[in-house]
């Protein structure tokens, strides 16, 4: 496990102090991120995780984030969805 950062400083925020914004992500593109994700980092994502991630990216995407770090939380994998079409050959 990689250790963290010396630097690192957690702090927590709450919904009055930070806007909440919803991020749509349609059913392919979490699939797709799943696949990516699978593939370069061999992670096994199930379509949750991939949706998170996904729509962290985009977040990261935007101009007032350049140079930001963006964390996203992982909430599943992939094992329960291996009878799905998310996993099934193509």
């Amino acid at each position: 496990m990689k250790a963290i950062d010396q630097n690192f400083r957690a702090s927590l925020r709450t919904v009055e102090e930070r806007p909440i914004a919803c991020i749509n992500v349609r059913t392919e593109e979490a699939y797709e991120t799943a696949h990516e994700v699978l593939r370069a980092e061999g992670l096994f994502l199930g379509t949750s995780a991939a949706a998170a991630l996904h729509a962290a990216v985009q977040v990261g995407r935007r101009p007032e984030n350049q140079g930001k770090n963006i964390v996203v939380i992982v909430p599943d994998n992939g094992m329960k969805y291996l009878s799905t079409p998310m996993y099934r050959q193509k």
